[in-house]
């Protein structure tokens, strides 16, 4: 897997510029050894180079907006308008790519069925 195919996958599932995401490779390489570990068919993952690359991109992504962001929303009152911007859904929309990523690879990947959602308070 390449590192700077994952950069590149990341800082477009991420919309942030490609400054910050270069800054946050430390996310993209700990998503890539996540991945790696996780291969069981080392024969077959040749085949599956580019979705694992997205499996890792999509797990530094999702990652980064546990790291990011709150899972509480944030509401800004002015006058008769409220705007609210619910960080929970971009979460959650994270852990969804991060999933599908999944089901990509599940022939030469396995995660242990474990996955951290985030802490409630």
């Amino acid at each position: 897997m390449s590192l700077e195919v994952i950069m590149k996958l990341f800082h477009g599932l991420s919309g942030i510029s490609y400054r910050i995401c270069s800054g946050l490779s430390f996310m993209c390489e700990m998503a890539k050894t996540s991945i790696e570990n996780g291969i069981t068919d080392t024969a077959r993952a040749q085949q599956y180079k580019y979705q694992l690359e997205y499996a890792a991109a999509a797990l530094a992504y999702y990652r980064y907006c546990l790291w990011s962001y709150s899972t509480d929303s944030e509401e800004v009152k002015i006058g008769e308008v409220t705007v609210k911007n619910s960080t929970r859904q971009q979460i959650e929309a994270a852990l969804s790519l991060y999933n599908e990523a999944l089901k990509n690879i599940a022939v030469v990947f396995d995660d242990g069925g474990f996955v951290f959602e985030g802490v409630s308070s």
